[in-house]
């Protein structure tokens, strides 16, 4: 089960292509819209590593870079993230129910993304989930949408499996609007609490610790 670190900044493609003047994407399913998208989705589609100076041999073969190198990768993010909206996602690709990866200290499960993690100088990850259901590229896997949680991820791993299963039947009686690939994978994803997150948390430990404390 191969796993990693991925840091990724979220881009909002309608503002993105309308600012350069090019071809605006297609619009997300209703109800949905991209100032949503924007603010929820959390799995791995976006731009992978950016204004990031880590190493080409701190990457592993599918684009993600070790846990070992966590408080450089941390450091990195840190620092991106006060000029862009971005997550640090842990992603354990292929995951067995029942035999989950330890999540990090300091990361959350978020749900489970159906893609591609490669990320390269000219290509950023793929999420099925994102493109082909929210963004409507494939009829078939539209109704997947009902199912995801409020991150916009499966919540659990089944969903996820079935919804991997459609998209092969999809694929096989030749629907368009599909990535063709064979690093399709699934993967459970766990992202970074940033600082006011992880702040927040301890606020409401704190407070709920004190409404608590016995009487005396």
């Amino acid at each position: 089960m191969p796993s990693g670190l991925l840091c990724v900044k979220r881009v909002d493609w309608q503002r993105h292509n309308a600012d350069r003047g090019l071809p605006l994407p297609r619009d997300p399913i209703a109800p949905l819209t991209w100032a949503v998208l924007f603010k929820q989705y959390s799995g791995i589609d976006g731009e992978a590593w950016p204004e990031c100076n880590m190493r080409v041999d701190d990457f592993r073969p599918a684009g993600l870079v070790a846990l070992d190198h966590l408080a450089r990768v941390r450091e990195c993010f840190e620092s991106i993230q006060r000029s862009c909206r971005c997550d640090l996602l842990f992603c354990e690709e292929d995951p067995v129910s029942g035999n989950y990866q330890t999540v990090p200290t300091g990361f959350e499960v978020v749900g489970f993304d159906v893609g591609i993690s490669i990320s390269t100088d000219t290509l950023n990850p793929y999420s099925s989930i994102y493109h082909e259901c929210l963004l409507g590229s494939c009829r078939l896997l539209v109704h997947y949408a009902a199912l995801l949680n409020k991150n916009l991820l499966f919540g659990d791993l089944s969903t996820a499996e079935m919804f991997a299963r459609s998209r092969e039947q999809a694929l096989m009686s030749g629907e368009s609007g599909l990535e063709d690939s064979d690093q399709m994978t699934i993967m459970r994803i766990s992202r970074y609490r940033k600082q006011q997150e992880r702040t927040s948390l301890h606020m409401k430990c704190f407070t709920h610790s004190e409404t608590n404390r016995p009487s005396e």
